[in-house]
């Protein structure tokens, strides 16, 4: 057994020796190794990493040592991991710890490799800078907590692991191609994850995928799961599509269009997430600086009605890099364009116009005709809930049972479905939600409010900070249900007296004053431009 080994040792060796001269700077998928740390110390330095090999390799070497190559493009020395046993979902394990050699001292950038039958199974760079390598499909390593992923996409669960530990819990993909295969496994052992793909960003709170109720709906445990993250660029027709409802709006793409999905894998069967229930980042490098005077609007396409509809932004501009950050709590197409202030004739100078035009130009509200708004016409219970659903960048394809009132045909029934799951709206003590009556000013207040805290913003007042907020109004003592939601509105400058001593809280709201509440809201919590 010993001569035979040392037989075709060398006969790997040799081969070896060939291949590294003659083709030592070729790439190769690799998947195999796992934790390779590769360590300097002045004129020597060390190694220490596993790689996982299928049945062959196992079988041909579980009794000996897997030789590994370690070479430059000069200079080739050898390593021999040794087997450590079957891990689920990984394979079969060879180990090797704190090899030293000089040619680790001597080098800055050494390639592993291992070889089974002539053919090069796999290949990595490892820098020698004293950091953890773990290689994923395609030739990616980590670094820190920054992972280049491969154009295939895959990610070694010890690789995320170790970047996650380096970010305290945070780690971020570059990706080559246009998605990323995530072990969920991995994903338990940290809390944000983001995935950078060219020019577009996209940032997950691991804690919104929930992977054991996850895998549990999938008939699997959480080892078993894959999480398919796609941040992908739109066909010619589909891109076409895009193009074609942003100049319907009047509007100018400042960013191309990507389609953002997550797909949870379990063998055969898949899901779709597409419902967080919080708010998941993606951010556009725009393609040109716009003017201060632009009006920069996020948008997300629904191809379904080929529309565009508001989603919550911020936009920065930081050495001449223009950055748009889209908010929004589903997956979809989002771009970045600029749109023409939309103007109503019957708002000129009335005290609302600015308010109205911003929102009217954001997609968030709409005029009753060609050119007229009617700022000073009441608005329902039923157009207030599609005003802020518009406004939170909220998905309204369902309809909701809560309401005895409520028509699943009426058009304001997924706009009411979608303010009632994100607790906006409670409807009244009866069971009903009364879409056709006009809303008050407190009722209105109070959606706002949740709107806010829908938002993620921190709204709780004391009972004192409660009485200081309302402690100019004369008639706050008429305040009941609505008193804290109301002094939360005011304290913000969301809500605003009709005069400088009167809140008139069951006065029926206008269209104004209800655009001016959604603008005020908006900005309070960055969610408008």
């Amino acid at each position: 057994m010993k001569k035979l080994f040392m037989r075709k040792t060398a006969g790997l060796i040799a081969l070896l020796m060939t291949v590294s001269m003659l083709v030592p700077i070729l790439a190769y998928a690799a998947s195999g190794f796992a934790g390779v740390h590769y360590t300097k110390y002045g004129t020597t330095g060390s190694a220490t990493g596993a790689v996982y090999v299928d049945e062959d390799v196992y079988n041909a070497y579980w009794e000996t040592k897997l030789p590994i190559a370690v070479y430059t493009s000069t200079y080739t020395t050898y390593v021999y991991a040794t087997y450590v046993g079957f891990e689920e979902g990984k394979g079969y394990k060879f180990a090797f710890d704190n090899v030293y050699n000089p040619i680790f001292g001597t080098y800055s950038h050494l390639n592993f490799q291992y070889f089974y039958e002539g053919q090069l199974k796999e290949a990595t760079s490892v820098n020698g800078s004293g950091f953890d390598v773990g290689v994923v499909g395609g030739g990616s390593a980590v670094s820190g907590s920054t992972i280049s992923v491969g154009t295939d996409g895959n990610v070694n669960s010890s690789a995320l692991e170790s970047a996650f530990t380096a970010g305290n819990g945070s780690a971020t993909l570059n990706l080559s191609g246009e998605f990323a295969l995530l072990p969920a496994s991995a994903l338990l052992k940290g809390t944000t994850l983001t995935l950078v793909a060219g020019d577009v960003t996209y940032t997950l709170p691991l804690s919104a995928l929930n992977l054991e109720d996850l895998a549990a709906s999938l008939g699997v445990t959480v080892d078993a799961l894959t999480i398919r993250v796609d941040i992908s660029k739109l066909s010619d027709d589909a891109a076409k599509a895009v193009t074609t409802a942003v100049t319907n709006v009047g509007g100018k793409e400042l960013a191309d269009a990507r389609d953002f999905k997550i797909t949870a894998i379990a063998g055969d069967k898949t899901k779709e997430l597409n419902d967080f229930g919080t708010y998941l980042s993606r951010a556009f490098t725009l393609s040109e600086t716009p003017d201060a005077s632009a009006n920069v609007v996020g948008v997300v396409y629904d191809p379904t009605a080929s529309e565009l509809s508001f989603v919550p932004t911020s936009v920065t501009t930081t050495d001449g890099k223009t950055v748009a950050t889209l908010k929004r709590t589903g997956n979809s197409i989002y771009t970045v364009i600029s749109v023409d202030t939309k103007t109503f004739a019957d708002l000129a100078g009335h005290w609302s116009q600015p308010e109205v035009e911003k929102l009217a130009t954001n997609l968030i509200v709409n005029g009753v005709g060609e050119n007229t708004f009617a700022p000073n016409r009441t608005i329902t219970r039923a157009e207030f809930a599609a005003i802020i659903v518009r406004a939170l960048g909220l998905t309204t394809n369902g309809t909701t049972d809560k309401f005895s009132d409520l028509s699943a045909t009426a058009w304001y029934a997924g706009n009411v479905a979608a303010a009632a799951k994100a607790g906006i709206i409670n409807g009244y003590t009866d069971g009903t939600f009364k879409p056709n009556a006009n809303i008050s000013r407190q009722e209105l207040a109070a959606m706002v409010v949740r709107a806010m805290k829908f938002a993620g913003k921190d709204v709780s007042l004391t009972d004192a900070q409660v009485s200081t907020a309302l402690a100019a109004f004369t008639d706050a003592k008429s305040l009941t249900w609505s008193k804290a939601d109301f002094a939360v509105a005011v304290q913000e400058g969301v809500v605003k007296g009709q005069s400088a001593t009167k809140l008139s809280p069951n006065a029926t709201a206008t269209r104004a004053e209800a655009s001016a509440m959604v603008l005020r809201f908006l900005t309070d919590v960055d969610f408008i431009n």
